[in-house]
């Protein structure tokens, strides 16, 4: 199967959680691990407010992407891993042409 490159955004809620992003960012490059993926870099985004407020007291969150190869279809099987977890604000997946697409 040919391998794709990707980027994953997270949205990481920091509020519930006793755990540092540093910690997290392990936690998920061992999970694309789990599910076949090579992890290519990481990039840490920092803390963003969201352009659309949904609940006042949540008005910003941490942003994290990791770029990486893998086969298949990795979309499905993250967001269904991820889906559970309360850390894990939101998913997004996106192909990248190449690794180099990244800069």
């Amino acid at each position: 199967m040919e391998t794709r490159h990707y980027k994953a955004t997270f949205i990481i809620n920091l509020r519930n959680t006793k755990r540092d992003i540093a910690a997290i960012t392990e936690w998920l490059k061992g999970i694309l691990k789990e599910l076949g993926a090579k992890v290519e870099s990481v990039e840490d985004l920092g803390v963003r407010d969201f352009v659309r407020v949904t609940h006042k007291a949540n008005p910003n969150g941490h942003y994290l992407s990791i770029f990486f190869a893998a086969s298949g279809d990795i979309n499905t099987a993250l967001q269904t891993k991820l889906k559970l977890e309360g850390e894990v604000k939101r998913i997004f997946v996106e192909s990248v042409e190449t690794k180099e697409a990244k800069a």
